[in-house]
Formats: C-alpha cells, structure tokens, sequence
C-alpha cells in the first residue's frame, strides 16, 4: 500500500514512517517537504504521490502557543486537515487524522467514548476539533484517531523526557515542578503505532479513541511511577500552569474509552506503565 505521511519530522510521524517502511511504500513529509496549509501543496503532492492512504500527523500541538495565535492554529490543524481529505478524496485514499483529547471539556466522571459530545476549552481543543469535522466532512473513507499523553525516547514533551528530568532533579537536589492534570492514561509512542497500523488493515471507518491501557494519572504520579523504576525517591511540587505564565485551560480529566476497538475484537493497549518500563530500558542504554 502507498502511504502518505505528514508530519514525519515529528515524534509521531517519524516513528510511524519507521514502523511502515518495508511493509509499505511510504513516503514521509515535514515541513520542509510540504506546507500543509498550502492547499495547491498539497494537492500537488498528493496527485504526484497517488497514495492509498494518508495519515496526517502534522500539527500544531504547543497548547499555549495555539492559544496566543489561534488564526494560526486554525490554518494548520484545521484547514491543513481538510485540504488533505479533499486530496484523498479525490484520489480514492483513505484518511487517517491524528486528534485529542483536548476536544472535550475534562468534565466526565467516566472516561469518554467518541459517542460523548465534544465541548473543548482551549484554541487548541478548538482547532482540532474544526480539523476532525473537516475532515469527516471531505473524506468519506476516514478515520478520526484521538489520541492522550504521547510519549517515547526523542520527543521533547514532558513524558518523553522524564527520566532526564528526574535524573537533573536528583543531581540538584530539588524538587521535580509538575502539573497535576489533566488526569489521562498515557501513551506510548510506537504502541501507538502498531495499533494505527493494525486498524488500518480493518478498513472499519469512523472516530477511535487509542491510549495506553492503565491508570489515568495525573502528571504528578506519571513522574512518581517513573521515578520508581528508576529506584529513586522523587520529591515532587505540584504547580499551576497560571504559575508558569501558561495561558490555555486545561481539562481536568480526558481519560479515553475505544467503544471501536471494542467492536473489532482488538485487545487492549499494553499498559502505559509496563511500556514506561520498555522506555527506561532503552533511555538506560543511551543516557
């Protein structure tokens, strides 16, 4: 199958480009190689690349950042999204949309099912939502995957980086600083990929909610359990995103339920704890 990757330059993308190549034709493009909010770009790409599938990985995720330019968050996880569901459409490719859990409000008690209403809170939250409904709206082979809490060795979000941190902290002798919520099971990266790569093969359509099976944890215990497998005694300070000039809400709890992969058979996703453990066994080799 050809497969078209954007966003390849990114903790996501560059592992699935990995995880695909040689059991696909696949052809990966960054920023460099493709501006997703130039619809004639990507229409140009997509007609020389003629994939089957397009999965798109390419956005504009710094929460804040989204929040102090909206317009701009909008052109790149909105209006890039349905460019590329135009483009598939037009070629006969499915559509696979990376989202989040930031389309919902954090308010549920239970964890969320894509039957839940959307209500999100921030620009950020906003815009991906915008992206989901375009590209519902253009493609009609699409999938929607929301997805929690990514992490794995290279990225440079909290998770991926905790065992550096904790390792600094211990050398310093002060406290991790860590943010309480939102409270989400996390997820590991090339988990994450395995699962998109085996729905993919189902051809069954529509909005799957994919995270790590496990806890759902704020980041405070995320560090806590890190700092186990690392045989340290973490001191940890909860602090406030308003206290670190972080302007975009947050949602309290986005814990996430695959009523899909349920209907599929599929088993649930190894446990983010247990692939926190494979992550500090190749983070031991390298640091």
């Amino acid at each position: 199958m050809r497969v078209l990757v954007t966003g390849a330059e990114g903790l996501l993308g560059s592992v699935l480009v990995k995880r695909l190549t040689g059991e696909h034709s696949v052809v990966g493009v960054g920023r460099r190689l493709l501006d997703v909010t130039d619809r004639r770009a990507v229409d140009e790409m997509v007609r020389m690349v003629q994939p089957e599938l397009i999965i798109n990985c390419a956005a504009m995720a710094r929460v804040d950042a989204c929040e102090a330019n909206e317009e701009q968050a909008r052109r790149v996880n909105a209006d890039a999204a349905g460019y590329l569901a135009d483009a598939a459409q037009a070629v006969g490719a499915e559509m696979m949309h990376i989202s989040t859990d930031y389309v919902f409000d954090g308010r549920s008690s239970r964890p969320y099912t894509h039957e839940d209403a959307t209500c999100p809170i921030s620009a950020y939250g906003r815009s991906k939502l915008l992206g989901e409904l375009n590209v519902a709206s253009a493609c009609r082979k699409h999938y929607i995957v929301r997805v929690a809490r990514l992490f794995a060795l290279g990225g440079s979000n909290f998770g991926s980086r905790i065992f550096d941190l904790i390792s600094k902290a211990a050398i310093e002798n002060v406290p991790l600083e860590v943010f309480a919520y939102p409270v989400s099971q996390a997820t590991y990266v090339p988990d994450l990929v395995d699962r998109l790569a085996e729905i993919a093969k189902w051809h069954d359509y529509g909005t799957y909610h994919i995270v790590g099976d496990g806890l759902a944890v704020g980041w405070d215990k995320f560090a806590e359990i890190a700092a186990g497998l690392m045989g340290l005694k973490l001191s940890v300070k909860v602090v406030e995103y308003e206290q670190k000039g972080l302007i975009a809400r947050r949602p309290l709890y986005t814990a996430l339920r695959c009523l899909k992969s349920e209907k599929l058979g599929l088993p649930p996703m190894r446990r983010w704890e247990e692939a926190l453990q494979a992550m500090y066994a190749e983070w031991k080799k390298v640091c």
